[in-house]
């Protein structure tokens, strides 16, 4: 894998020199109602942060011509009918993407050496991907989303 993203909604110069973010903001649906520096958080704004995480997705795989991926590691309640080693598609990539971010589910995405998507803890998200994708890359600084080069730790 040549090219390796933390793709996050807090931006980089709110770091120390360790990498900890400095800024009191949300990390997870759960905040939603609770206040962040004075502001509070919204389901609406949740959904719209969520939503720019998955379009996130969506530019990778369709830019990187995607059209499949892999669950692993995939730790679910009873109420999920996904299974490790199952091939899922676009839908389903964007479901299972919608319910990490969301702590429903934990899993690792893949497809070979081509591509990987893993979720982390506070509302991080790691890309891998085979190819440069040029176009993503420059649409999601629009989407309040910073892209960093860092591999991810679930690797």
């Amino acid at each position: 894998m040549h090219y390796k993203y933390r793709i996050t909604k807090y931006d980089p110069k709110n770091r120390n020199e360790n990498g900890a973010y400095l800024l009191d903001d949300w990390t997870a649906i759960s905040d939603i109602g609770k206040v962040f520096s004075g502001k509070c958080l919204t389901k609406k704004e949740y959904e719209n942060v969520e939503n720019n995480y998955l379009f996130a997705i969506e530019s990778f795989l369709t830019e990187a011509s995607i059209e499949h991926l892999t669950i692993n590691s995939l730790e679910q309640g009873s109420e999920f009918d996904f299974v490790n080693g199952q091939t899922v598609n676009l839908k389903e990539t964007l479901e299972i993407a919608k319910l990490s971010l969301r702590e429903e589910i934990w899993c690792k995405l893949s497809i070979n050496q081509n591509m990987y998507i893993h979720f982390g803890y506070d509302y991080y998200m790691y890309i891998g991907v085979s190819k440069v994708c040029r176009e993503t890359l420059n649409i999601l600084p629009n989407k309040g989303l910073f892209v960093e080069s860092f591999k991810s730790p679930y690797l």
